[in-house]
């Protein structure tokens, strides 16, 4: 998976807490954002993908993808509404 660019961009929806998405292609005129990641597991695959590409530019993105990971798991149980599965 080539990720030119990651926004971590978090959202209330009925699925999931947050969604990770990434840049399609900047270069072209017409961007797409794509869904790489919708629970937890899935942004840890993410970041371990990252990790091992080797390039300082996605491991800075895997170290803030890991610190981020205990806020959404903070984030499932609030207020004693465990999130959807």
């Amino acid at each position: 998976m080539t990720l030119c660019w990651i926004e971590l961009t978090v959202f209330l929806l009925d699925d999931t807490y947050f969604r990770l998405y990434r840049e399609s292609n900047p270069a072209l005129k017409n961007i797409t954002w794509i869904s790489v990641a919708g629970t937890i597991d899935e942004l840890k695959a993410v970041a371990a993908d990252l990790q091992s590409h080797g390039n300082k530019h996605s491991s800075e993105m895997a170290k803030k993808i890991y610190a981020a990971i205990p806020r959404f798991e903070e984030g499932e149980n609030v207020g004693g509404i465990e999130a959807p599965v």
